[in-house]
């Protein structure tokens, strides 16, 4: 397997040096050195691709996650909404920035992010459960619910959303209901 991304890599390196203005082939680049885990690399090649196509939504994004792991918060938000200026539909760029404005503790942005997300494909899960943590710690408990039963239709052996879901229910009184989520939960994961 490295033998292989190692292959691509030289082959992606090639391509770039005969099309160094290709930012399809330095956001390539970027992902697989990011993959392997080489973060100062993909980040120099995500920023090589820019230089091309100051407009390209995904590698905006990629870049973000990049930055935001090394810490740099701000700047990660300035490339979300630089990505959702040109699109705002993008939903991982919707719930990285949700993501991002959690470690700033900003629950309202994060809210409004998530929603946006969900707004952008209902069928984001992570979206979903994320929203729904919110809505939990706020005691909104119905929103709650309906947020993670729509994310357990999609991801429904979720062991982090069935047990929230549970939680959420016994905290509403529904116990019958909290007991067939915990029973579901045992079946799953206690082997």
């Amino acid at each position: 397997m490295g033998e292989e991304i190692s292959e691509i890599i030289e082959d992606l390196k090639e391509y770039i040096r005969e099309n160094p203005s290709d930012p399809f082939g330095w956001f390539n680049l970027g992902a697989i050195l990011e993959s392997k885990g080489e973060i100062d690399e993909a980040i120099n090649a995500y920023k090589t691709a820019l230089e091309y196509d100051p407009n390209y939504v995904q590698c905006l994004t990629n870049l973000g996650v990049l930055t935001e792991k090394k810490g740099d918060l701000e700047k990660a938000l300035e490339l979300y909404n630089k990505a959702l200026a040109i699109n705002n539909s993008d939903t991982i760029t919707w719930f990285n920035l949700g993501v991002c404005y959690l470690k700033l503790d900003n629950i309202e942005q994060a809210e409004n992010a998530f929603t946006k997300a969900i707004e952008s494909d209902s069928t984001n899960s992570s979206a979903l459960f994320e929203l729904a943590k919110l809505k939990a710690e706020k005691n909104k408990l119905e929103e709650a619910e309906d947020l993670l039963k729509k994310a357990i239709e999609i991801n429904p052996s979720s062991k982090e959303i069935l047990s929230l879901l549970s939680r959420v229910l016994s905290q509403m009184g529904k116990k019958q209901e909290a007991k067939e989520i915990d029973d579901k939960i045992k079946i799953l994961f206690d082997k």
